[in-house]
């Protein structure tokens, strides 16, 4: 009871340490563009100079995954749950299950916003094409690639119009139209239709060429792709089904086997042989996953073939 205690009062102790950090760099940081502002400077200039414009895999997550979530909340809720995981693993179990619910706990966020990321990211590869073919609608009836850009942010369905919407922007402060399709590129990084219209429109700015043209043909290529990823998901839902059946079972015995047994964890966590035998069937697991895994793509490739 006294170790539970402890833990407890020292895990508060740190949390309050790294809320009173962040709280002093968001102050520093108000003065910051307090002081920029009175130089005549930008909001946004004063940002670029604070975050030496680099942004980290945190905010970069955060960007592609289009939370509102700050970084600082988002670390904030990071270190939260593994303070709750720490205390939960020592009721439950003792230090070794604490580590464990701390890691755990501390995982959950950044496991949310790459879900949510991947989602994202998923269905602007599916909108993309829709979106471009409002882009040549408004190329035939005389608009300049700007203006048709602009048409697809406003009329194109969420979440690929708010990444149009920051071409355009780019395209108004005077940032040349490759580069501004570079930097959309680089915001969907799985969308290989956006790669593919990057290269197109640069290629087009230095030898010429019929852009509408260009676009029917990665629209038609993007719908041929969308149907073949569809086909190939149906083929292959069974081995995959089964590789996360088989992957679950492990964890999910180890978890139930812990509830029933009170000694179960303590046992594995507390003592030199189970922490063995622990660490030898996690190894198994990994192993038994990684293979799993090689089946399933082999039988992809097959279904490929």
């Amino acid at each position: 009871m006294l170790t539970v205690a402890l833990s407890v009062v020292v895990g508060g102790c740190v949390f309050a340490a790294l809320m009173a950090l962040f709280h002093w760099r968001g102050f520093l940081r108000t003065r910051l563009l307090t002081l920029r502002a009175r130089l005549g400077a930008s909001e946004r200039d004063a940002l670029k100079l604070f975050t030496n414009q680099k942004r980290s895999w945190l905010e970069r997550l955060l960007a592609e995954s289009g939370s509102h979530w700050k970084k600082e909340q988002v670390v904030q809720a990071c270190v939260g749950g593994a303070a709750a995981g720490l205390v939960a693993g020592l009721v439950l179990g003792g230090l070794g299950l604490s580590l464990v619910g701390a890691v755990a706990g501390a995982a959950v966020m950044p496991l949310r916003l790459t879900l949510q990321r991947d989602e994202r990211l998923r269905k602007c590869d599916q909108q993309l094409p829709q979106a471009l073919r409002l882009v040549t609608l408004s190329l035939r009836a005389g608009q300049a690639l700007p203006s048709a850009l602009a048409l697809a942010a406003r009329e194109g369905p969420a979440p690929l119009k708010h990444e149009l919407k920051l071409a355009v922007d780019e395209a108004a402060l005077g940032v040349d139209i490759g580069t501004v399709f570079e930097h959309l590129a680089a915001r969907l990084v799985r969308c290989e239709s956006a790669r593919t219209l990057c290269v197109a429109v640069r290629v087009l700015e230095q030898t010429g060429g019929n852009l509408i043209t260009v676009i029917d043909n990665i629209i038609d290529s993007a719908r041929a792709r969308t149907q073949y990823q569809a086909k190939l998901s149906a083929l292959t839902a069974e081995g995959r089904w089964s590789a996360w059946i088989l992957g679950s079972m492990p964890p999910g015995f180890f978890v139930l086997a812990g509830l029933l047994d009170p000694t179960y964890w303590p046992t594995l966590f507390g003592d030199l042989q189970g922490a063995v035998v622990l660490a030898v069937g996690t190894a198994m697991w990994l192993a038994g996953v990684w293979w799993t895994q090689l089946i399933v793509k082999s039988g992809q490739q097959v279904a490929m073939s």
